[in-house]
């Protein structure tokens, strides 16, 4: 009787009446079976009663069997239009209650849900069981990072607990994992702001923003089907970004079912409004659609608007097909040119090679690591520009100081050779341990190598320094890249 009950609290949490019918049988079944069970016969009674505990215990997990199918055929998860007509308080009670009555896995996301919104309009104590949410991994993901955001954003006089956990689980956790979830919880006011103007269903920028928040798990936790949500708000207001996030989440199943043909519309009704993002996303959805030359150099003539108009992602892309000599002709003009044999230009000068280390440029001077590292590289090997290892030593530097794994090698490689810098054994070691402590396999043998040509004492220097270079990486919120 109580597994009764307790089902039809959920039915009750969820908003949803329990079917009469199926609550009677199982309440009859439960009375009459007590009632046999209860008054046995006199003869063989211990045997009776053995058989009666056996019947019982079946009896309970039948019981439980059909309220947990039950539960999952009736359960909804909340509508955002009503999580938002909600009173937090009430909100945060039947959050509370669904995730104590452990019923499953689509009620502890739906819990997660509620306390999400419920946090967002500032509730502290919401915030707190987001934070256990993640500690336990309780309709998502174990993530320990993000239960100290939440235990920071929930320390208040209204929630003490949260201080104690926050305490507790910093001292378990790296410096730099306490700075990655210090970030996090620095974006959460972001997202609340964007929140009180989204709610209210006019302004459609910030709706969409308040979407991709809540798609990326930006300063919240990552949410796909709530952002959908958000998301298809703000494509009714013809909202670009709104488009193509939609679409992106249409064509790969992400918090809505796969639709080919909604997310080609919406890219392409994005597209129409000249949004980078959408150019880039609509000639990746084409290149996965088809191979076909037309198609090819369609792609390439999107990835071409995006990047003009200073789009990373099309800018690397196009770099690196390029570089390939997949993407050989200039996007603006006929596709079906044929293209200068490669045999008949220097590297230095071949137009698709110059044309690549443009856009490597682009990219490299916004920052990015790995364009800075690939426009060394160009330097290096002469390609689409004279061979200057001076230039490369200067772009593999700053790709190594952001902890670029394969920059540094390359910086060791310098310095053990002379090229574009003095020769020096000890600062090529030292580069070698740091690439070999950022993860690059191909490194350990290098570090043998040289390190066979320094006293004891120069090794221990580079080494110290190779620790150091290392730590400053790490304490400027870089991870290293291969």
């Amino acid at each position: 009787m109580c597994a009764c009950r307790d089902w039809m609290l959920k039915q009750k949490v969820a908003g949803v009446i329990a079917p009469p019918s199926l609550t009677t049988a199982l309440s009859v079944v439960a009375r009459v079976a007590s009632s046999f069970f209860l008054e046995p016969p006199s003869v063989e009674y211990n045997r009776f009663q053995m058989r009666a505990a056996v019947a019982s215990l079946l009896l309970d997990q039948f019981i439980r069997l059909v309220q947990f199918f039950s539960f999952l055929t009736t359960f909804p998860p909340l509508k955002l239009i009503q999580l938002l007509q909600s009173d937090p308080d009430q909100l945060y009670q039947q959050a509370l209650d669904l995730r104590q009555e452990k019923a499953g896995e689509l009620a502890l996301q739906t819990a997660h849900r509620m306390f999400t919104i419920a946090s967002l309009m500032g509730m502290h104590a919401a915030r707190y069981h987001l934070g256990l949410m993640n500690l336990r991994g309780e309709g998502r993901e174990r993530s320990r990072i993000r239960a100290l955001m939440w235990f920071r954003l929930a320390g208040s006089r209204d929630e003490p607990r949260a201080a104690r956990q926050a305490t507790e689980l910093a001292a378990e956790l790296k410096p730099v994992e306490i700075r990655q979830a210090m970030h996090c919880a620095s974006r959460f006011d972001e997202a609340q702001a964007l929140f009180r103007i989204a709610k209210h269903g006019e302004d459609a920028e910030a709706i969409a923003s308040l979407g991709a928040m809540l798609m990326k798990g930006d300063g919240v936790d990552s949410d796909a089907t709530l952002a959908v949500e958000w998301l298809m708000r703000a494509v009714e207001k013809d909202n670009a970004e709104a488009q193509w996030r939609l679409g992106l989440a249409y064509a790969q199943g992400n918090g809505v079912a796969k639709n080919n043909a909604e997310a080609s519309r919406l890219l392409q009704l994005s597209v129409s409004q000249a949004n980078c993002d959408a150019q880039y996303h609509w000639a990746q959805f084409l290149e996965h659609q088809s191979n076909k030359s037309e198609v090819h150099a369609k792609a390439m003539r999107l990835y071409e608007a995006a990047a003009q108009q200073g789009h990373m992602p099309a800018q690397l892309h196009l770099a690196y097909a390029l570089r390939a000599g997949e993407a050989m002709h200039d996007p603006g003009h006929d596709p079906n040119a044929v293209p200068i044999p490669r045999k008949t230009v220097r590297r230095s000068s071949a137009p698709h090679l110059v044309r690549s280390v443009n856009f490597f440029r682009m990219a490299a001077d916004k920052g990015h690591a790995a364009a800075q590292f690939e426009l060394g590289q160009m330097y290096a090997q002469g390609l689409g520009v004279t061979q200057q290892f001076e230039e490369a030593a200067y772009w593999y530097l700053l790709a190594a100081k952001q902890g670029h794994a394969q920059a540094q090698f390359h910086l060791g490689f310098l310095h053990s050779h002379g090229q574009g810098v003095e020769q020096d054994y000890a600062k090529a070691y030292q580069w070698y341990c740091i690439s070999e402590r950022c993860g690059y396999a191909l490194a350990r043998k290098n570090v043998a190598f040289i390190g066979k040509k320094l006293s004891p004492g120069e090794r221990e220097m580079a080494q110290w320094r190779a620790e150091s270079f290392v730590f400053s990486v790490q304490e400027n919120h870089q991870e290293p890249r291969h």
